[in-house]
């Protein structure tokens, strides 16, 4: 992998970068609103409230404070090498992997196989059709839009003097750098595409039973 990478944002900055930034805030603004809805009607006592709170508190801290740590000093550089590049920032690399490699593919991927799964539990006739068509309507184009939107550095492993990168390796490192947020849109679109799909066909099925009935409903008329 290229030594030093820039990932997200432009250089310099342009209008994409901000549209990135907005939807970012809004989508975390509006998850805080259902969170804090879900725990205000949720019947579970204070005691499981405030213990999901809690959680939700340290997983902040665990995945925000090095972060800003390490925007704000230089603790984790060697003390002799002020402002060293991120190669040589050893806990936040680690830090990175662990997120990476651990935390994304479970939170991206087994989260929401768990979910479509819960969904797909229930009657499906009671789910909104319309509502499912512009769910999967809007997170198809959000994903396209993220993959054209989002910065990374493919050039750095195409101009790399040291080796030739396939793109089957680049790619795992574009969704670890970047490319989790346009994945999260699509797989979600695709779930919400499966559930419309089946919502359809039971409707499709209800019809036709119904129409089945109608003759014998009249002859016994």
């Amino acid at each position: 992998m290229p030594l030093e990478i820039g990932l997200w944002t432009h250089q310099p900055r342009n209008i994409l970068d901000w549209i990135n930034l907005a939807q970012l805030v809004g989508v975390w603004a509006l998850f805080i609103c259902l969170f804090a809805l879900n725990l205000y009607y949720n019947s579970a006592g204070r005691l499981s409230k405030a213990l999901t709170i809690l959680i939700y508190i340290g997983f902040l801290m665990i995945s925000l404070m090095p972060l800003v740590v390490d925007a704000t000093t230089d603790v984790f550089c060697p003390p002799d090498r002020p402002n060293c590049p991120e190669i040589d920032r050893d806990a936040i690399a680690m830090f990175e992997g662990l997120h990476s490699n651990l935390l994304l593919p479970f939170f991206t991927i087994i989260l929401l196989v768990i979910g479509f799964y819960r969904q797909m539990r229930k009657p499906i006739q009671n789910l909104s059709l319309t509502g499912l068509k512009l769910q999967a309507a809007v997170f198809t184009l959000s994903a396209i839009s993220w993959a054209f939107r989002l910065y990374f550095p493919w050039h750095l492993y195409h101009e790399d003097p040291r080796r030739s990168w396939p793109l089957y390796l680049i790619l795992p490192a574009w969704y670890q750098g970047v490319g989790f947020v346009a994945f999260d849109d699509a797989a979600f679109a695709l779930g919400q595409g499966i559930l419309l799909y089946l919502a359809l066909r039971q409707q499709r099925r209800a019809g036709a039973a119904d129409a089945e009935r109608q003759p014998l409903l009249a002859q016994g008329a």
